[in-house]
Parts: C-alpha cells; structure tokens; sequence
C-alpha cells in the first residue's frame, strides 16, 4: 500500500501524520457519531479522538487507537483542532461509499499545525485525491470524567439487541428515560409518545447482558439521548456500558478493548449558569471496534 511505505518528502513538518490501508472503516466509526457538523479532534501517541458535542449535555468520542493505524506519528504531547465533519466524511468516500471487491481506498491525514488545513491523500486503484479541510479554534470540552469512583451502577449489554429495541421504541417521544435496579425490571428503556408509553425491560439475566452490577434503583430521563442513542448504534459494532453515578447518568457505547480514559481529557468547560450539579448529562463513546484487528504495519 503506497501510503504506508511511503513518507512524506517533509514530512518532519507534519504535527500529525496517520496512515490507513482502509478509509472506509474511519468513515463508518465516524458516521456513528455524526449527529452535528462539527468535531473536535485529539491526537496524543496512543491514538485519535473525535468527539462531538450538542448543547453541553450529549458527547460523542469515536476512539481510533494508535495500533490501528499503518502509520501513526505525533510530534508533540497533544494535537487539537476542530473540523466539519460532515465534509471530512464526505471527503472519506470520494471514491464512493463502497468499492469493488478486492479493493480499498487508502489514506493518509497530515497536520501541519495550528491555522493549516487537514490535508487528506487518498488512493485507489492508483489515483490520488488530495484533499484539504479548513480547520478552526477548537472549542472546550466537557469533561464527563469517566472514571470507575463514585459508580453505582453499571451495565455492560451488546449494542445490537439496545438497535433492537430502539427501533421498536416510540421515536415520537421528546424523552428517553432509563431506569438501572437491583430488582425487577433492572434495565428499562421508556419513552413517552403520542401513542402512549413504551417500556422496554433486560432481566440482568439475559443473553444481551455482558455484566450487570447495581447497588440502588436510578431513573434518569433525558430529552436528547434518544435520537443520539439511535445514531451511533446504527453505525456501531461491539458493546453498550450505561454506568450511573451519585451526580449524574452517564452512557457509553464502545467495544470492550477500547479504553477512551487513556487520553485524557481534552478540554474542561465550566458548569453553564443556572444549571445544577445534578442535571441529568449523557455520554456516548463510540470506540474502534471496527478497526479492531488490524495491526499496526
């Protein structure tokens, strides 16, 4: 694969180089967390995040670990940008959405740094596209602070029976409510639609359950989950962990490799004014199961 054996001519100027044998499965990782324009990019030497925000209450981080990648090189501690999204994905399949058989468009993403474009290489069937993407000033970040103190509750159930349920859930509904229990139902999904309620129940039994643990009975509704919720499991492959906490509810979808705490945070942003520390808040960590299994050249 040319990108991959091949270096830039200047390539010491680049703060971010990333090279892989596939765009196609970037653009599927990221098309689960495409539910805004734009994103906030985060390289540091153990791989790329991506994450989009809406409203400061729903968060989504597409983790693309540095192992997955050909080529991966950042020459200093961190590199942040924002980006459109939307035109990124759209610059992914410029060669098409799908390919024949036997073929793939490779990519390579360099940086040059703060104020430059995103330039993207990507080559098919011997030819090349270059593309540039106009980068901005990124902005903060909430910093969910996903850590394993203060957890209450946790659950971890694959994502393709939560699909399920989703669509048989009532997609009028302004709210999603999840309820976690020790006891019956200990896993509910309900909305509230213009034909009803519909409560959906997981016994912790059940074969979509990976791991249930819960010390109290929580209920949390939200009012952007739902569709956010919808978007990334349409696009995701691997596991969902909702985990709950004293202050708040968090929900995370990822693949049970995927560990998003090794970045760090990329930013902090203040609580807005008027809001309370208990105000329900929802996450949705998209992680790289797509790209498992394809090691590093």
């Amino acid at each position: 694969m040319p990108f991959s054996t091949q270096s830039p001519a200047s390539g010491e100027q680049y703060v971010l180089t990333a090279s892989l044998d596939n765009a196609r499965n970037l653009s599927s990782l990221l098309r689960a967390v495409h539910f805004q324009d734009h994103a906030t990019c985060f390289a540091t030497a153990n791989g790329l995040r991506v994450t989009v925000e809406d409203a400061k209450c729903i968060q989504a981080n597409a983790f693309i670990q540095a192992e997955i990648f050909q080529e991966f090189h950042v020459q200093e501690e961190s590199v942040m940008f924002r980006i459109n999204l939307a035109v990124f994905l759209d610059c992914l399949t410029i060669f098409g959405a799908s390919s024949l058989p036997g073929t793939s468009t490779a990519l390579r993403m360099c940086y040059r740094g703060y104020g430059h474009p995103l330039m993207l290489f990507l080559e098919e069937g011997g030819v090349v596209t270059v593309c540039r993407i106009n980068t901005q000033e990124p902005e903060d970040l909430l910093d969910f602070n996903f850590c394993s103190t203060n957890v209450v509750n946790k659950i971890i159930l694959q994502s393709d029976g939560l699909r399920e349920a989703f669509s048989e859930l009532d997609m009028t509904s302004e709210v999603l409510q999840i309820t976690m229990s020790p006891d019956k139902p200990y896993f509910r999904l309900s909305t509230f639609g213009n034909a009803g309620s519909a409560h959906l129940d997981y016994p912790k039994d059940s074969d979509l359950m990976e791991a249930f643990h819960c010390n109290q009975t929580q209920t949390n509704r939200d009012t952007k989950a739902e569709k956010h919720f919808w978007t990334g499991l349409c696009h995701m492959q691997g596991t969902c962990c909702v985990r709950a906490r004293c202050a708040k509810m968090s929900t995370r979808a990822a693949s049970p490799a995927t560990t998003g705490e090794r970045f760090g945070s990329a930013g902090r942003a203040e609580q807005p004014r008027g809001s309370s520390s208990l105000q329900p808040s929802t996450a949705v960590d998209v992680g790289a199961a797509r790209l498992r299994g394809q090691p590093k050249a």
